[in-house]
Parts: structure tokens; C-alpha cells; sequence
């Protein structure tokens, strides 16, 4: 669970910098 959660704000992070 840890791990999707990391993984989803990771990507919205990314996207956010994009």
C-alpha cells in the first residue's frame, strides 16, 4: 500500500514539474 501511494505522488510530482 506504502509503495502505490509513493509511487502515485511520485508521478503527480513529476507531473507537476513538467
Amino acid at each position: 500500500a506504502g509503495l502505490e501511494k509513493a509511487k502515485k505522488e511520485l508521478a503527480e510530482s513529476i507531473q507537476k514539474g513538467v
